[in-house]
């Protein structure tokens, strides 16, 4: 089974899924990020603009959340989903809806009143501490320090510091 998104005025993919054959694994972690960065420089995504921001294994597949990053921010709202079949190497997850919503549009970064300093104050122990753009709401997006504290995800905005829920 297969199903997909597709743009009606201009004929563009989406999404799509397929179903994912089970069996052995024949796909390595390192071979599938290939898989998955040569599909999409082939849908013309220019590659060398995205960052890999999380990845898993789920359902037979390794599945990559790459994310544009411009001018030292990683741009989380406009997330494109890959999945890779881990027994047969192809692509069979394809999500840019985020993408295509939001790629054109740029924010301008605001003056960061709480940065990098004042999480490890606050937060004592964060990892992987990054400045993203992240949806806030439905079409409503923030800039944000993204981090790891004791396994969790958390966010924190750039203007005053407080928590951010991650959608």
């Amino acid at each position: 089974n297969t199903s997909a998104v597709v743009n009606a005025m201009h004929g563009t993919v989406m999404q799509f899924l397929c179903d994912s054959p089970e069996g052995e694994r024949v796909t390595e972690r390192d071979e599938a990020e290939k898989i998955a960065v040569k599909f999409l420089r082939e849908e013309c995504f220019h590659v060398e603009e995205l960052v890999i921001t999380e990845e898993n294994q789920d359902g037979g597949l390794y599945v990559f959340e790459l994310s544009p990053f411009y001018d030292d921010v990683i741009c989380l709202s406009e997330k494109i989903t890959v999945g890779v079949s881990q027994t047969t190497g192809r692509v069979k997850l394809f999500d840019a809806v985020d993408y295509y919503r939001y790629h054109r549009k740029r924010l301008n970064l605001p003056k960061i009143n709480y940065g990098i300093s004042e999480i490890n104050e606050d937060f004592s122990g964060a990892e992987d501490i990054k400045l993203c753009k992240i949806e806030r709401a439905e079409g409503v997006e923030c800039f944000c320090y993204t981090f790891r504290l004791s396994g969790q995800k958390l966010a924190v905005s750039v203007l005053g510091g407080s928590l951010i829920e991650l959608r």
